[in-house]
């Protein structure tokens, strides 16, 4: 589970419910949780006169520390926290929890819970008349150094009046070093830990017991709080209103974080990397990748390194948007891009001084085959509806019927924005004509290089056979 969240002291929850009906399958509210403020821990000021602040983050096997006062604001414009809620027991006692496809494991705060959870829901298995005993300790260690420890016990757990009776779940009694986790736990929504080999998961329990068609998940995030299409997570089904066109499918190479392999990126038409793995993470806002493919992508857009932040900030006041390009991932042979509006973040720095940075964060980590990947966050799930399916270890991608929104920019920004969202809104818009003008030279390059890597192959047989 990679977090790269804010910590906030006061939150706003936004309900959002509204979904097609789909049979046989379980549809999840998904909610947003709004930071007003966040908390500083340990601030100091440097020779900048730049305030550092450590932050805990969760990672998957890294550590993120000392983040700057700049990456914090930006993390407040980002403001995607998505939650969902769920009951457990009998009569039900209600949790909000992350919806983690980083991590495989249902656990919330213990009553018995006595460290980092006073403001948490907490579980009480004594009130439930339908809790089984199970006893065995549970513990896992995240990227940051927390710990989360406990034991695993079985219950009813409800999730939108569904009832998936003897689930198994952890009751946690020390949560330490989770004081940026705004919820009462994790839902976890990965491939099973086969170390925890008596832990059903979620999706599995559900498909056991019939509750859903599909073995598979599928999530839709909007961008857009004022849209009448909301957010929302389905188990065992698809929702079809909230894509357009096909859907991308391409196999999980490693079934532990959905992680699948990439043709390539571009910029423009400038390749960056090829034969890339990645996963989609939901606790992660932006998209990270390995340091070193990052660094060419940003340099590409015209991006410097802002060491204060750890991120690429870009000119956003002189250049024009139009003066930016798209990227594109390549993913099964299909293309997905972002366009500027869509990567950009705006950062008001006071009185019409902006700064800008992309989504696109530099963080080298390494799956359990030793091979750097990357991390596509909620920023990319805003604009691809996105499935998961257990039994076919496959990924799908689709493009999201939120792909068009942006967010309103202050005309002053990009040499005049006024004079330029004309071209911009008719470029995002009719992105599927721009995306298919730059995706023809792509796919065509694409479809060069593997037909030569075929000829290599085959003359390469052909002289093994003759030899």
């Amino acid at each position: 589970m990679l977090k790269l969240t804010i910590i906030a002291s006061s939150l706003l929850i936004i309900v959002i419910n509204n979904f097609v009906h789909c049979d046989h399958s379980v549809q999840m509210p998904v909610y947003r949780l709004s930071p007003y403020e966040s908390l500083k821990n340990n601030c100091v000021m440097n020779k900048e006169n730049i305030i550092f602040c450590e932050k805990p983050s969760r990672s998957l096997r890294q550590i993120l520390t000392n983040t700057s006062n700049i990456y914090e604001n930006i993390i407040h414009i980002a403001d995607g926290y998505f939650v969902v809620r769920l009951s457990i027991g009998t009569p039900p006692q209600l949790f909000v929890v992350d919806f983690d496809t980083g991590s495989p494991n249902l656990w919330v705060a213990s009553v018995n819970c006595l460290s980092n959870c006073a403001k948490m829901n907490k579980y009480d298995a004594t009130l439930s008349s339908t809790y089984i005993a199970n006893g065995n300790n549970f513990s896992v260690g995240y990227g940051d150094g927390s710990l989360v420890e406990g034991i695993f016990s079985i219950d009813t757990v409800i999730m939108n009046g569904i009832e998936i009776k003897n689930q198994t779940f952890t009751e946690c009694n020390s949560i330490n070093g989770t004081s940026s986790l705004l919820s009462d736990g994790i839902l976890g929504l990965s491939y099973p830990d086969l170390k925890f080999n008596n832990d059903t998961t979620i999706l599995i329990n559900m498909w056991n017991r019939g509750l859903i068609s599909k073995p598979l998940f599928s999530i839709y995030l909007n961008p857009d709080k004022n849209s009448s299409y909301e957010s929302g997570l389905i188990f065992g089904d698809i929702d079809s209103s909230k894509y357009t066109g096909s859907i991308t499918y391409v196999p999980v190479v490693i079934q532990i974080y959905w992680e699948f392999l990439m043709d390539s990126i571009y910029v423009n038409s400038t390749i960056i990397n090829s034969s890339l793995y990645a996963i989609i993470d939901t606790t992660t806002t932006f998209i990270l990748g390995p340091t070193q493919s990052i660094d060419t992508l940003n340099i590409a857009l015209g991006g410097t390194y802002d060491s204060s932040a750890g991120m690429y900030k870009v000119d956003c006041i002189t250049r024009s948007l139009s003066s930016f390009s798209n990227v594109t991932f390549i993913v099964g042979g299909e293309v997905f891009s972002l366009t500027p509006l869509q990567y950009i973040l705006t950062l008001n720095n006071g009185v019409n001084d902006y700064l800008c940075y992309t989504i696109f964060v530099p963080f080298n980590i390494h799956d359990s085959r030793g091979n750097l990947y990357w991390i596509f966050g909620t920023y990319f799930l805003y604009r691809f509806y996105s499935i998961f399916d257990f039994v076919n270890n496959q990924v799908g991608l689709a493009t999201s019927i939120s792909y068009n929104w942006t967010k309103s920019f202050d005309e002053s920004l990009f040499n005049n924005l006024s004079k330029t969202t004309q071209s911009i809104i008719s470029t995002a818009s009719s992105s599927t004509q721009t995306t298919i003008v730059t995706s023809m030279g792509i796919q065509m390059n694409t479809f060069i290089r593997h037909t030569l890597n075929d000829i290599a192959l085959l003359v390469g047989l052909f002289f093994i056979k003759t030899v």
